[in-house]
C-alpha cells in the first residue's frame, strides 16, 4: 500500500519544465474541474460523429488558454500560490457547479455573501468534504510539493514565449476551424460561459 508521505516524497523528486507544468494543470482543469461546462455542452450539442470536430476544437482552445495563462504566471516565487488558489477555486466550485447546477456569476456571489451561517452548514455534508478533498486539496498538496525546473534566464524566456507562441497559435488555429459553429453556440447559450472554471470565480469577483 501507498502512504501518503511515501507519495509527496516522490513528487518532491520530480522536476517538470514550466511548459510540463502549465500543460498537466491545464488538463487537469479542462478534464476534472470543468465537468458542469462539458455536461451542458452535451444538452446542447450531443457527442456523436458528426459533432466530434467541434468538441476537439473546443476542448484544444480551452486547453491553450489554460496552459498559456499558467505559462505567463508560473513566475518564481508567485507561481505555486497562484497556481494553488486557481487549484482550490475550481475544485471546491466545481462541486457546487456538478451537484446543484450552480451557475457561477456576480449575483451567485452576492447570494453566497449574504448567506448566514445556518444556512451555510447546510451544504457542509461529507460529498462536500470529499469532493474538497480530493479535486482541491490534494492537487494544490501535489502542486506545492513538485519542484519546478527552470532554465538560465534567456534560455527560459525563450522556451516559454516559444510555447506561450505555440499555444497562441494552435488555440487560433482551432477556433478558425470552428469560428461559425462556436461562436453561434456561444452567442445562443452565454450562460455555459458562467461554468467554465476558475474564469467564472475571477470573472464574478472583478468589478
Amino acid at each position: 500500500m501507498i502512504k501518503p508521505t511515501n507519495l509527496l516524497q516522490a513528487f518532491r523528486s520530480l522536476s517538470v519544465s514550466v511548459p510540463s507544468f502549465s500543460c498537466i494543470t491545464a488538463v487537469y482543469l479542462a478534464a476534472l474541474c470543468n465537468i458542469s461546462f462539458w455536461n451542458t455542452v452535451h444538452g446542447f450539442i450531443p457527442f456523436k460523429a458528426e459533432n466530434l470536430i467541434f468538441y476537439t476544437v473546443l476542448a484544444i482552445i480551452l486547453l491553450c488558454i489554460y496552459a498559456l495563462a499558467f505559462n505567463i504566471l508560473t513566475v518564481r516565487y508567485v507561481g505555486k500560490p497562484v497556481a494553488v488558489l486557481l487549484i482550490l477555486l475550481s475544485g471546491t466550485s466545481s462541486y457546487f457547479m456538478d451537484t446543484f447546477g450552480v451557475h457561477i456569476d456576480r449575483s451567485m456571489l452576492v447570494n453566497v455573501m449574504l448567506t448566514d451561517w445556518k444556512e451555510a452548514s447546510d451544504f457542509l455534508t461529507l460529498p462536500l468534504f470529499v469532493h474538497v478533498l480530493f479535486f482541491a486539496l490534494l492537487p494544490a498538496l501535489l502542486i506545492m510539493s513538485v519542484n519546478i525546473k527552470r532554465l538560465p534566464f534567456k534560455r527560459e524566456l525563450l522556451r516559454r514565449v516559444i510555447f506561450g507562441a505555440g499555444c497562441l497559435v494552435i488555440g487560433c488555429s482551432c477556433f478558425g476551424i470552428q469560428y461559425k459553429s462556436i461562436t453561434s453556440f456561444f452567442r445562443s447559450h452565454g450562460e455555459v460561459r458562467s461554468l467554465i472554471t476558475p474564469v467564472n470565480c475571477i470573472s464574478a469577483g472583478v468589478p
